[in-house]
């Protein structure tokens, strides 16, 4: 279990500072940072006293934890985008203009040019047309009726500094995170369409290529092409807002708030008890499992002290002091995401 200890800590009720360096809010509309900082005690006198005398470490690993808080919300129905513009008409119409500019671009040599948007062109109705997109059984749904409530901690590796808590309604966490979420049949037309996907990334690169080294009218299309599909994306929102469209369509709601932590195992405890499960085997491939993290992990899930004659008192302070700040971590938690302070 690592020695660095949180540089934060919340004393008894949330309006006074809490134990995480910051703590922020998203939503659509405005972001809310709030920073409560307090010196971390380094001995567990200290924490019983309340004093805010620190001697600074000389080195603290910040973790972030970001809690998605999931829940259900009303749905659209429909079409999983909400404009027009993502309708299979809409896509045809682009096409065929796509088409018509290339036809024209290559009556003025621009054959560079033309052949990257008949190639574009092609490939996107291609996919939309031939191609079938499916949601596999069981999407967003709950398996495990005895269990209404998810908790996932995921991060890129075991060695990150940001780590994601999931939350809430466990049929979305679930989904999120361990379910497919949609699949293609396998067919003789999608196979047809991946080898055409193949050739069109081939053929683009030859015809850029081609447009670049032609130092001409070519090569100014292909540049002028390039900047007004940036501004059409930009302005038209075409994919920038999917995620939005599929919680719209879907009825799921988010509710996102950071937490930063000044130490790993000070997040992971607060994880654990916020968590309500018993099960520790989850932090193995984490902190390596050791007999001191296993006495902490008892005091912490437990409330079994540590035995005083088994540890150094060295050892017993690290031990006490680190649970005890993962207690009132988990406070900090659950008033932040739950709305009031419950006892752990």
């Amino acid at each position: 279990m690592p020695d660095i200890l949180p540089e934060s800590l919340p004393t008894s009720a949330i309006s006074e500072k809490c134990s995480t360096a910051s703590f922020q809010s998203n939503s659509k509309s405005e972001t809310v940072h709030e920073i409560r900082p307090i010196p971390s005690p380094q001995d567990v006198q200290a924490l019983r006293s309340g004093s805010e005398e620190n001697n600074p470490l000389r080195f603290r690993r910040y973790q972030t934890l970001h809690v998605f808080k999931c829940f259900r919300t009303p749905t659209r129905g429909g079409k999983i985008s909400c404009s027009s513009k993502s309708s299979l008409p809409y896509y045809i119409l682009r096409s065929i203009f796509a088409i018509g500019v290339a036809i024209f671009l290559m009556l003025c040599g621009a054959f560079g040019t033309s052949a990257l948007l008949i190639c574009t062109a092609i490939s996107d109705m291609a996919a939309r047309l031939l191609v079938a997109v499916e949601r596999p059984a069981g999407y967003l749904e709950n398996t495990e009726a005895a269990i209404p409530t998810g908790c996932m901690l995921a991060a890129a590796h075991q060695n990150a500094t940001e780590w994601y808590l999931f939350i809430g309604d466990r049929a979305i966490v679930d989904s999120l995170l361990n379910k497919t979420m949609f699949w293609i049949p396998d067919s003789n037309t999608s196979r047809l369409v991946g080898y055409w996907l193949q050739l069109a990334h081939f053929i683009q690169i030859a015809a850029m290529t081609f447009a670049a080294g032609q130092k001409g009218w070519d090569g100014v299309s292909l540049m002028v092409l390039v900047a007004v599909n940036r501004l059409f994306e930009r302005f038209s929102n075409g994919n920038s807002k999917l995620a939005e469209r599929w919680l719209a369509h879907e009825g799921v709601g988010v509710d996102l708030k950071s937490f930063e932590f000044s130490g790993r195992t000070l997040m992971l405890g607060a994880v654990q008890l916020f968590s309500g499960s018993q099960t520790t085997s989850w932090m193995d491939d984490i902190v390596t499992p050791h007999p001191r993290r296993d006495a902490w992990l008892r005091y912490l899930v437990r409330g079994e002290e540590p035995d005083h004659n088994a540890w150094s008192p060295g050892d017993l302070a690290r031990i006490e002091m680190s649970a005890k700040l993962s207690i009132e971590a988990a406070r900090v938690l659950r008033t932040y995401l739950m709305g009031t302070l419950e006892e752990i």
